[in-house]
């Protein structure tokens, strides 16, 4: 995909192999922002996962289940939610086998918040640790701590339902550029030919390229809102 991206803007803005290569950096950009849009799916995935797995898990405690089989019910609604592949109900799977080995199942599960990077799941393993470590009514700290979380969710689901449609126009509006060049050069590319090959045009193009990928980059920024 990177090689594809590098050949489209350097023939849309330059016609020239040269620039292919000049531009072959931006291959290295886009693999890494590939990475990290991945990661990030990955982590509103389980994020609303966690969700619904909390509210399993405090309506567990809540009729007197131990924080154990509390989470054990948890797993159970993860896997007729998600499915046996989700990733979280991997993930409560492993802390199961861990507490079956006489691991304290609030510290195994606070080492699994940290690796999430996930600042709810985090969030929750905190208060977690500390309700067990306390001594305190687990239930009720629990039920306060999972009520701001799914509070914070929620907020942050209405703000992605909000930005949905101004995302379909901004992936619209990233292709229009190169679409409106390539026409130009297919159907009438006379019409550019004072673009392509002096240089008035590459420094032209130039700025031109520079400020389209620096949209992009303002617009994804814009787009990725947290609470």
């Amino acid at each position: 995909m990177g090689i594809i991206l590098d050949l489209l803007l350097s023939y849309c803005f330059y016609q020239e192999f040269l620039f292919f290569l000049i531009l072959f950096p931006l291959i290295f950009y886009f693999i890494q922002w590939v990475k990290k849009f991945l990661q990030e799916k990955r982590r509103d995935k389980m994020r609303w996962q966690f969700k619904s797995a909390l509210e399993s898990l405090v309506s567990a405690l809540s009729v007197g289940y131990s924080a154990e089989h509390a989470f054990w019910e948890a797993k159970k609604e993860l896997h007729m939610l998600f499915g046996s592949e989700s990733e979280l109900y991997q993930e409560f799977l492993a802390l199961e086998e861990q507490v079956r080995r006489n691991k304290n199942i609030e510290m195994v599960f606070y080492q699994f918040a940290m690796r999430t990077d996930i600042e709810e799941i985090r969030n929750f393993a905190e208060g977690f640790l500390l309700a067990k470590r306390s001594g305190g009514d687990l239930i009720v700290m629990l039920k306060k701590i999972s009520e701001r979380i799914q509070e914070r969710l929620r907020i942050q689901e209405e703000i992605q339902i909000l930005i949905r449609a101004k995302r379909l126009e901004q992936r619209a509006l990233m292709i229009i550029l190169p679409s409106i060049l390539i026409y130009f050069q297919l159907f009438s590319p006379e019409f550019l030919s004072v673009l392509y090959h002096n240089s008035f045009g590459r420094v032209f193009m130039t700025s031109i390229l520079v400020l389209y990928l620096l949209i992009i980059q303002w617009a994804n920024r814009m787009m990725n809102i947290r609470f």
